[in-house]
């Protein structure tokens, strides 16, 4: 994993040009020395050279000021590292067996820079190269200016070239996904999906899961390219959800200054709307069963942490409309490469007979023989209010109530999940049970 944290608030540029070439013989080499601070022996051949003082020359006489030069100039680098450890790849025999991925974390910045040793007296603007492209929204916002980041895939020979898909993942799909590359289970904790039949075309993507809450005291930008309903207004608590609808595309759902969970989503098709101003919300049946959904699907997904309290931490649980009842029960092998609750994987196998008792509520699951259990079942909740959710056994697990993590037990013991307020109704939950050993016992309830 190579972390480029530029450009960012510094704004600090190179000493010198980036070395000439690439691969194993040009561009950054390492020089064989052993200290990284040695004047006499620099470690690398960039270590050389006035510090913050090279402007690329295709930008130094540009009609630009001194932060739009640096930021280009920083940019460029990473584009000339980046290109250098391709080369690399391919020269060592290695980009056929090698995923490359470079993404971004958020949309643009708008930051001071330093310079010397002071904060420079110009800052820096995504208006500059209007970095947001077509959107609204930069850093800190949710708007797709803010949070629409482009991916680039190279993995020679399985990836297309040339090729844009707009399927919407989010960042915990990569997990996912270099988990099936590298052929082992992603853990039953991880939130993201595969994204191997994207990359290759080969099989049916699943669907990902996009979901962002986030608290923010400033404002969206007052530029003159985004919508005036949105320059200068503020962003507090935020919301996005992702979700297909009857017609089988997909919307976004966006609340901005969140005062409960009952405020309806704005719901755009941002692929035909990139300009996010067209509100679809409450204008046909179909989009006001959208808006249930996503106000559902909100709550049944997300859990609550307590240094980042929302006002909808204390809102009513939907039940679940359409939960299958009794218990579904599959066994997996142990896999041999990893030491985790590993998520359910194709190969997994339906246990026959009624493997779980119930006596008075508490239910009880005994491993017929070593291997991952899933059990999928159903908590009915009678009354509407607090609930907690226990868990104890001699096993790893993992338990999600609808897709939200409720309970996670790394190497067994003893668990409670609290601030669970449920509607009347059924709530399906998943079970993860890694059992090492015959007649392991899991047992839980929730009252």
């Amino acid at each position: 994993m190579l972390n480029y944290d530029t450009p960012h608030a510094a704004l600090q540029i190179p000493t010198i040009p980036y070395p000439d070439g690439g691969g194993t013989d040009g561009g950054l080499q390492w020089t064989g020395g052993n200290d990284p601070t040695s004047i006499d022996q620099p470690a690398i051949n960039t270590a050389d050279g006035e510090v913050d003082t090279f402007i690329h020359p295709d930008y130094a006489d540009q009609d630009w000021s001194d932060a739009e030069k640096r930021f280009a100039t920083m940019v460029r680098r990473i584009d000339s590292a980046v290109g250098d450890l391709n080369e690399t790849l391919e020269e060592l025999g290695l980009a056929e067996n090698t995923l490359v991925v470079f993404t971004n974390d958020n949309g643009p910045h708008h930051e001071a820079y330093f310079k010397g040793e002071s904060w420079g007296s110009s800052s820096y603007t995504p208006q500059a190269f209007q970095s947001y492209g077509p959107y609204d929204g930069t850093k800190r916002d949710c708007w797709e200016g803010g949070i629409r980041m482009p991916t680039l895939v190279w993995w020679k020979g399985k990836v297309a070239a040339n090729r844009i898909d707009n399927t919407p993942s989010q960042f915990h799909d990569w997990m996912a996904t270099l988990c099936d590359v590298a052929d082992v289970p992603a853990p039953a904790r991880c939130d993201g999906v595969s994204l191997l039949p994207t990359l290759t075309g080969k099989g049916k993507q699943p669907e990902s899961l996009v979901y962002i809450e986030y608290l923010n005291g400033s404002k969206t930008p007052d530029y003159e390219d985004f919508l005036p309903s949105r320059r200068s207004t503020p962003r507090k608590e935020m919301q996005v959800i992702r979700m297909t609808a009857g017609d089988g595309k997909s919307y976004k759902g966006v609340r901005y200054n969140i005062q409960s969970a009952e405020d309806d989503f704005e719901i755009y098709d941002v692929e035909a709307d990139v300009d996010e101003a067209n509100d679809l919300a409450g204008s046909s049946e179909a989009m006001k069963q959208l808006q249930r959904r996503m106000k559902a699907k909100v709550l049944q997904l997300r859990s609550t942490n307590d240094s980042a309290v929302r006002p909808y931490d204390d809102a009513v649980i939907p039940a679940s409309q359409n939960a299958s009842p009794g218990f579904q029960v599959s066994r997996s092998d142990l896999p041999d490469n990893v030491s985790y609750v590993p998520a359910p994987r194709g190969e997994s196998q339906p246990v026959a007979g009624d493997v779980i008792r119930n006596n008075q509520g508490k239910l009880t699951f005994v491993a017929p023989s070593a291997g991952v259990y899933e059990v999928r079942g159903v908590f009915a909740i009678a009354n509407k209010g607090a609930n907690t959710v226990n868990v104890q056994t001699e096993s790893a697990c993992f338990m999600r109530l609808h897709e939200a993590h409720a309970i996670d037990l790394p190497s067994g013991g003893e668990a409670t999940s609290t601030k669970r307020i449920l509607a009347v109704g059924d709530h399906p939950y998943t079970l993860m049970i890694r059992a090492e050993n015959v007649g392991a016992t899991t047992v839980w309830s929730m009252n």
